[in-house]
């Protein structure tokens, strides 16, 4: 018996989900290592935490 999958937004595949959800999880990291360890402004750490999903989100839409 197949389900289908719970998570389906925007008609993308489960496989795109988790390159999303993968690019948000590396941003969140990210920015808290710029911002805590390496005591960069938040703002900066903001701007460079955003890379990655910016390239998740070119890579699925």
């Amino acid at each position: 018996m197949h389900f289908a999958p719970v998570l389906k937004p925007c008609g993308m595949g489960v496989n795109l989900f988790w390159y999303l959800a993968g690019g948000a999880f590396v941003s969140v990291v990210l920015m808290l290592l710029l911002f805590s360890v390496y005591r960069l402004s938040f703002s900066t750490s903001g701007f460079l935490a955003g890379v990655p999903l910016l390239l998740a989100l070119v890579y699925v839409f």
